[in-house]
């Protein structure tokens, strides 16, 4: 039997380590697996205060609650040597 469940899909976009300037997906992933069971980090290129740089994309579907994605943003600019890290949330009906 189905059920419908509510989760939320979130996609966290993080550029290169600010003091490397290498991108960091093993010590991102270390970070993301304390508070998710399951996610996809892609390679990206974007662009912060008009620079090009390498970066990552996250995505996970989760029903964590909004101060736990908080913490996960905080701990991966205080690893990731980030000023900022981007999260987008939308919300999505889960068929299991």
């Amino acid at each position: 039997m189905l059920s419908i469940e509510s989760y939320a899909k979130y996609k966290i976009l993080c550029g290169a380590n600010n003091e490397t300037h290498l991108v960091e997906r093993e010590k991102a992933g270390n970070v993301i697996k304390k508070f998710a069971d399951g996610f996809s980090i892609v390679s990206s290129v974007g662009y912060w205060k008009n620079e090009r740089e390498d970066s990552i994309k996250i995505d996970l579907v989760s029903d964590m609650r909004d101060e736990i994605i908080k913490q996960v943003q905080e701990q991966l600019c205080s690893d990731l040597k980030q000023q900022a890290v981007l999260v987008t949330v939308s919300q999505q009906e889960v068929f299991l």
